[in-house]
């Protein structure tokens, strides 16, 4: 069985937002797609999945992902209020 590794989640900050980073197959950046809850507990380039939609997307730029295309995204995390914990 394959092990795969996962950052430790940032006990920092606290989560704003969540967005999506969606890219085409030439790993060409497409646009964003802002989330208030995340769509898996995996972040940054452990989170790359591969989709094809099968409805059109409309990202945040006013880009449009047709149904049918071939893209991947990646989850991300904007931080926000820097908390201090006793490590």
């Amino acid at each position: 069985m394959k092990k795969t590794f996962n950052p430790p989640i940032n006990n920092f900050f606290t989560p704003l937002a969540y967005y999506l980073d969606y890219y085409n197959m030439d790993n060409k950046f497409i646009g964003s797609l802002k989330l208030e809850e995340p769509v898996s507990n995996k972040i940054g380039f452990y989170s790359k999945t591969y989709i094809t939609p099968k409805h059109n997307i409309t990202l945040d730029n006013k880009k449009v992902i047709k149904a049918g295309t071939d893209v991947y995204y990646k989850q991300e995390q904007l931080q926000g209020k820097l908390i201090l914990k006793n490590i």
